[in-house]
């Protein structure tokens, strides 16, 4: 996170997965109040219009100028992030060299035009190392020697 705030001014970051084992999200890096990492991981994955957006049509990042609406009046943003003195963000989903979906990352800033295009690029040229730094982490963090052996994770 360091290295990206040389960057990009943010005042809230999280870093999430999902549990290889339960498939559920899970922040497993956050700079943000215990409440949004909640929120982040569970309800804004769930039902964020421009999240879902997204997804659906499968792009790499987000920004609040960016949404195709203006997400600054979202149930997101006027029930969570403003609230927590956010005025912009973006998220960003991390895939490997291969192309696997490997994390999502979610930045928060104080200016509403932040991140900016520029900024979504830089970290969409280094999604492929940060996503197979998450694949280490998750191996190291989560799995055990025995779960290898059983082969209950299919990248041991």
């Amino acid at each position: 996170f360091e290295l990206l705030g040389r960057v990009i001014p943010f005042v809230g970051i999280s870093l999430s997965t999902y549990s290889p084992f339960t498939g559920a999200p899970r922040s497993i890096a956050a700079q943000y109040p215990q409440r949004i990492v909640f929120y982040l991981d569970d309800g804004y994955l769930r039902h964020d219009r421009a999240y879902r957006g997204m997804v659906r049509a499968k792009k790499r990042h987000f920004n609040w100028s960016t949404a195709g609406f203006d997400y600054a009046i979202s149930p997101s943003a006027r029930d969570w992030f403003r609230p927590a003195g956010y005025s912009g963000g973006s998220t960003s989903m991390l895939f490997t060299r291969t192309g696997r979906y490997a994390a999502n990352l979610h930045i928060s800033t104080e200016s509403g035009v932040l991140p900016d295009s520029r900024m979504l690029n830089l970290i969409q040229l280094v999604a492929p190392i940060m996503a197979a730094a998450v694949d280490d982490l998750v191996r190291a963090t989560i799995l055990s020697p025995r779960d290898c052996r059983r082969r209950t994770w299919r990248r041991c």
